[in-house]
């Protein structure tokens, strides 16, 4: 993941974008942004909570090697965190499903999708 791309679009198809694109791999198994989405709002409190949820997306919710963020930034003051130290954030569930929303958004305003009004 790269910060700051403001701009800069790819232009791919909608489902490539939802069911193809690997987000997460957990032993082996390429997990995409339908399969978390579909975990969380399906077993994790959208429909109903599960009380066992797919290990995949229990390690994504532990931060247990699930999403590891390296720093590796320019600061004009103390740095807040060690640089090149990969930390494993909790919730990166919640972190991924923002993300996929931003998605969503900025393509809307990139391409111009807008509803119309009935």
């Amino acid at each position: 993941m790269k910060a700051l791309l403001r701009d800069k679009f790819r232009a791919i198809y909608l489902l490539d974008w939802w069911e193809k694109e690997s987000i997460f791999t957990y032993y082996g198994k390429s997990y995409t942004r339908k399969d978390i989405v579909l975990s969380m709002v399906n077993k994790d409190g959208g429909a109903h909570v599960d009380e066992k949820l797919q290990a995949y997306y229990e390690v994504l919710m532990s931060g247990k090697w699930a999403l590891g963020i390296t720093p590796n930034l320019e600061f004009s003051g103390k740095e807040p965190y060690e640089q090149g130290t990969t930390y494993f954030p909790n919730n990166a569930h919640l972190a991924l499903m923002r993300q996929f929303a931003h998605e969503v958004m900025a393509s809307s305003r990139q391409f111009c999708w807008h509803l119309q009004p009935q």
